[in-house]
């Protein structure tokens, strides 16, 4: 019994481990520091690996996904807190 302890309480730690299952692989690798909208959520590279920013889309709390203005990152903003694109929308 006591060398199945150790076994007892790593296995009991996994199972209640929250694990990010979260992650999405591009099909290319990204830049860490770099970071897009998916689907109305922001997402940033780290560990060559897109993973979402937040729980909820940018919708669900009232904004939009898109490269802010002020910060210059993608992040869930007020329309006119977007930055100008190339194409000239939002």
């Amino acid at each position: 019994m006591r060398r199945l302890f150790p076994l007892f309480v790593f296995l009991t730690f996994v199972s209640s481990c929250k694990c990010q299952t979260d992650v999405v692989y591009p099909v290319s690798p990204c830049t860490n520091g770099t970071t897009t909208c998916m689907n109305g959520r922001p997402y940033a590279c780290g560990g060559g690996a897109w993973r979402p920013v937040g729980d909820v889309t940018c919708a669900a709390v009232g904004g939009v996904c898109c490269l802010d203005a002020v910060s210059q990152v993608h992040a869930c903003v007020a329309q006119d807190r977007c930055a100008p694109t190339t194409s000239g929308g939002n």
